[in-house]
């Protein structure tokens, strides 16, 4: 075998994050800090890197729960496979080998989450492929929407939001690029709180997310009269792709359409630096007994702004 694997460790946290920084399809998900900015969270990292003729080619973010199970991640969106360069031969000595270095241990299970092919620099869905090749089952699939940016992105948006998007804000109204968490945050509780879940996120989680990437957590937030009253939280995934994590209102102040001109303005900023895709992420409702079921208006919601869909797929294979 020609694949050599190596269990992540501290010493190797500058390789791991250059070659993340240079991927194809890294993200922000897979950076050493990112991974290890939980607040009173504490995982036990199994993180891989495989060596052909010791060049380093593709790294792995996972974690061991309930010490049999290896998971992307969890304290990130995405895990799975991330390459530089790779071909369908490359991918494939990738999955034997972690095949075989897996077998070795107690891990008994495998489930990851693979960014799916639009965090990519080029479209390419072989290690999707070489997943379900090789026995690897999907587990879960979520509708996400997304946003082209390339050409003139406000050219696809409804003629209804259009209209809402070409009358200035009204007297008192004022979007602001700014790390206002403090204002944010109880908006984003209140709207969590109304659908009968929690923000991913702490308040205090954010707030250090912020400081470790300044340059990828960006906060919109809208003010009345000085009062915030929403807010966008943008995560910079990659050169490639923005995605709205979190796009909340306050309620009082819905029938001004505030939502639109968040994304108005999310859309004109992420064109301007040049992105392709702006992610507006998944629209299931999981608290129903099939996680499959759609949330209809969301999706019908990003629609009218340009978003088309695509497939966030989670896999799992059991080891025997």
């Amino acid at each position: 075998m020609s694949i050599t694997v190596t269990k992540y460790d501290i010493s190797l946290n500058e390789a791991w994050d250059s070659f993340v920084d240079s991927s194809d399809n890294g993200t922000i998900f897979h950076k050493r800090d990112f991974l290890n900015y939980h607040i009173g969270r504490k995982f036990d990292d199994f993180s891989l890197m495989f060596f052909k003729k010791e060049k380093l080619v593709c790294v792995f973010s996972g974690a061991k729960l309930n010490n049999i199970v290896l998971h992307s991640h969890p304290g990130a969106s995405y895990g799975g496979f991330i390459f530089q360069k790779y071909s369908f031969n490359l991918v494939e000595e990738i999955i034997a080998g972690f095949e075989i270095f897996i077998k070795q241990t107690d891990i008994r299970e495998i489930f990851l989450i693979q960014p799916p092919s639009i965090y990519g620099k080029r479209y390419d869905e072989t290690i999707e492929y070489s997943l379900k090749w090789n026995k690897f089952s999907i587990d879960e699939i979520y509708i996400s929407s997304a946003i082209n940016l390339i050409g003139d992105p406000f050219s696809r948006i409804h003629n209804r939001k259009k209209r809402y998007l070409k009358k200035p804000l009204e007297k008192g109204y004022e979007l602001k690029w700014n790390s206002d968490f403090e204002g944010f945050y109880p908006i984003l509780l209140k709207n969590k709180k109304k659908h009968n879940v929690k923000p991913t996120h702490s308040l205090d989680e954010l707030k250090k997310l912020s400081k470790l990437f300044p340059d990828k957590i960006k906060l919109l937030m809208l003010y009345k009269d000085n009062k915030p009253i929403g807010g966008t939280l943008n995560f910079v995934a990659n050169n490639q792709v923005v995605i709205i994590f979190y796009n909340m209102i306050d309620y009082n102040f819905a029938n001004k359409q505030p939502a639109i001109h968040l994304i108005g303005e999310t859309i004109k900023w992420a064109k301007e630096n040049s992105f392709t895709w702006l992610d507006f992420g998944v629209s299931q409702q999981p608290q129903h007994e099939n996680p499959l079921t759609p949330h209809k208006s969301l999706i019908q919601f990003k629609e009218q702004f340009g978003a088309t869909g695509f497939l966030r797929r989670a896999y799992r294979k059991k080891i025997n």
